[in-house]
């Protein structure tokens, strides 16, 4: 309580009347950003009734669908009103992203391409061409071999052109 602008801490009753007066201060509050799998995304702490602009948030191999708040989607760019009366948290949502392996089978008979989600583990397949024998798969045209069959490729978050590598055979008649 303030009195002439002052606040009062103790009062002995006056013989006339007088007028105390309140002094309000705005309540702040944190709104709290769980990444669920992402990156990092600070915290903002502002005061009751302020507007706020939802951050974006980013992960490897995912898309960010926008962060869920009792029950609703914000998603970035949105605003947000600080009405609640305590700290919220909201909490990020992702869809997996997919991704491809090209085979780049030079000649050889036609293997199926492979789209799957970012992460997946594929087994890599024998590439076959008449007359040659299979060495494996380099990453770039004219590469080294990088990988032979049946080795484990875990799909990155970009696609990806794998070139088979042949030695010719040789026969003696």
């Amino acid at each position: 309580w303030y009195l002439d602008g002052q606040k009062v801490t103790s009062l002995t009753v006056p013989a006339e009347d007088i007028t105390l007066e309140a002094q309000w201060s705005v309540n702040s509050y944190t709104l709290l950003f769980e990444a669920n799998g992402g990156n990092d995304v600070s915290s903002i702490k502002d005061s009751y009734g302020k507007e706020i602009v939802i951050p974006n948030a980013s992960r490897e191999g995912h898309t960010f669908a926008g962060w869920i708040y009792d029950g609703k989607t914000y998603k970035s760019g949105d605003k947000y009103v600080i009405t609640a009366d305590e700290n919220v948290e909201f909490v990020a949502q992702w869809t997996i992203n997919q991704y491809s392996i090209t085979f780049n089978e030079k000649g050889g008979v036609e293997i199926d391409d492979i789209r799957k989600d970012y992460g997946t583990v594929i087994n890599l397949p024998a590439a076959s061409k008449e007359g040659y024998t299979f060495l494996g798969w380099a990453v770039s045209e004219g590469g080294i071999v990088a990988y032979e069959e049946g080795d484990e490729y875990t799909l990155r978050a970009e696609d990806v052109e794998l070139f088979a590598v042949y030695q010719i055979n040789k026969y003696t008649v």
